[in-house]
């Protein structure tokens, strides 16, 4: 039987017999789910040394601070970007696929579950829908494990056609690499691109929200230096809601950038 393009989306590597899923993403979705195996409970540990995710032991939950959010949003919940936590892709796929799982599963049953019965799961109809969104969550986890105390920022979507999705880099990265389509680009492209993009960026919120989309960018602006920019005149509101006065992140970002020569080098406050 001729080979047919493989069935995972941006592959386009030949199949081999019959089968629906490529030798290279099958064998790269096998690592995966490998990984995740070994190290699930590694990710948990990082979460919350003493409670897990559910406080159960003895003294209640404690708040996720800022290094430990990204491995909850992770593991349970639905990105700023809209990618599922690691528990919903478990969740979801497992049910496709006829494993099913119990609703009180923890992450390491339902994940050694799958790693159990991976084998006849080539050529499911669902499993070509799911490599690539296990592959970048597998990502994500092997990135926070590597380096749990460098903190992220945003870099705007991906360059490449049809991809589009969100790329983040550590503070000191000089390139990023995409999970999905897997090119590789330099971080100050990227960020020439975003300067152009948040300079037109028509957003409204408060002061508050605004500090703290820039900060995702990796730009730090302080409360009291805004508040000056506004009270000056520089910045001025464009609306209010509920009483508060909205401002434009365009407006904010553009003065921020003449503080500078290169917006970027502005620091980023570790742990903030």
């Amino acid at each position: 039987m001729a080979s047919t393009v493989c069935s995972v989306s941006h592959c386009i590597h030949p199949t081999s017999g019959d089968h629906i899923v490529c030798d290279y993403c099958w064998t790269s979705f096998n690592d995966d789910i490998k990984w995740l195996t070994r190290h699930v409970a590694d990710l948990e540990y990082r979460l919350n040394k003493a409670y897990g995710k559910t406080g159960q032991g003895g003294g209640g939950t404690v708040s996720t601070d800022p290094m430990r959010q990204p491995i909850h949003t992770l593991l349970y919940e639905v990105d700023e970007h809209g990618n599922d936590g690691l528990e919903i892709l478990l969740h979801v796929y497992l049910q496709s696929t006829n494993l099913g799982y119990r609703w009180d599963d923890p992450l390491d049953v339902m994940i050694q579950r799958l790693n159990r019965h991976i084998s006849g799961l080539r050529d499911h109809e669902a499993t070509p829908a799911y490599i690539p969104q296990f592959h970048a969550a597998t990502g994500r986890a092997r990135r926070l494990l590597d380096s749990p105390d460098e903190e992220k920022v945003l870099l705007g979507p991906c360059p490449a056609p049809s991809c589009d999705h969100q790329l983040s880099a550590g503070v000191s990265a000089t390139e990023v690499r995409c999970d999905y389509c897997r090119n590789t680009w330099t971080v100050n492209y990227l960020r020439n691109r975003q300067h152009d993009r948040l300079l037109s960026d028509n957003t409204t919120a408060t002061q508050t929200q605004l500090l703290e989309l820039l900060a995702l960018q990796g730009i730090v602006v302080k409360p009291g230096t805004l508040r000056k920019w506004v009270c000056e005149g520089d910045i001025k509101p464009v609306d209010i809601k509920d009483g508060h006065k909205l401002y434009r992140l365009g407006d904010v970002y553009g003065r921020s950038a003449r503080m500078v020569n290169n917006v970027w080098d502005m620091p980023k406050v570790q742990g903030k």
